[in-house]
């Protein structure tokens, strides 16, 4: 597990999922559920989260 919670899994399919790491849920991001992905698509939407979560963290706004 990372520090924004949340991770991807390799689906039955083959397709990868992130999911919330407390819910077990996929992620919904921008209003669309972040299943069905390639493996290059889910780790790019674990560094768009993780961007999101640096942005938006009490240490980036607190001097």
């Amino acid at each position: 597990m990372n520090k924004t919670g949340f991770d991807m899994r390799q689906e039955k399919n083959g397709t990868w999922t992130v999911f919330d790491n407390y819910s077990g849920k996929a992620v919904v991001h921008n209003d669309v559920e972040q299943t069905g992905l390639t493996e290059d698509e889910a780790n790019e939407m674990l560094e768009t989260l993780r961007q999101d979560f640096i942005e938006k963290s009490p240490e980036k706004t607190n001097p």
